[in-house]
């Protein structure tokens, strides 16, 4: 191999790196964890969520919700622990977002499986009454907004509203979640 070869295979592989680090800049896998409150209890949500394109404009998401709650629509107070899979899509909302992209609010909408397990899962209350209702699996949808407070390229602070409706629970049809959380950009 002459020297001219590999002055073209070094310049080459240079415009390879070169062109996949400006197509690789936009993020697109992130992870976020929440805490927060929920219907009478406290909640935490963990995300995972991915895109073809800048995860800042929009994104899927995948996540877990834990929810312990007391459900307070009676005469005795109730523990309710919720646990659901919630799989979703996120569009930005650019007309509510700066400009500069330090400043961002998403709306998102999504479905749920789950499980929601009444009084611990026992039948009977400290005063001898007796729960009718059966723990079981949940399913339905959500619908939330998000605020974004980039900190740095990696890193950002986050606000978080989720309503939830679980079309079969034996409570409460309706749940919401209020938290603070952060956002760690992977890649």
């Amino acid at each position: 191999m002459n020297l001219k070869n590999i002055k073209q295979s070094l310049l080459g592989l240079f415009l390879a790196i070169f062109i996949t680090s400006f197509s690789n800049a936009q993020s697109k896998i992130q992870v976020s964890a929440f805490g927060g409150y929920s219907d009478d209890g406290f909640a935490t949500l963990a995300n995972f969520a991915f895109s073809n394109h800048d995860i800042k404009d929009s994104f899927f998401e995948a996540g877990v919700y834990a929810g312990f709650l007391e459900e307070r629509n009676t005469s005795y107070n109730v523990d309710v622990n919720v646990f659901s899979l919630n799989f979703g899509y996120f569009k930005r909302l650019p007309f509510l977002s700066s400009s500069q992209d330090v400043m961002l609010l998403h709306a998102g909408i999504g479905g749920l499986f789950g499980k929601e397990i009444i009084n611990n899962g026992l039948n009977e209350l400290p005063n001898g009454a007796l729960i009718k209702t059966n723990d079981g699996t949940i399913y339905g949808g959500f619908a939330s907004l998000q605020g974004d407070l980039r900190l740095n390229d990696k890193l950002s602070l986050l606000a978080r509203y989720n309503q939830f409706y679980h079309a079969n629970s034996e409570t409460n049809r309706f749940k919401m979640f209020v938290g603070i959380g952060v956002k760690f950009l992977i890649f």
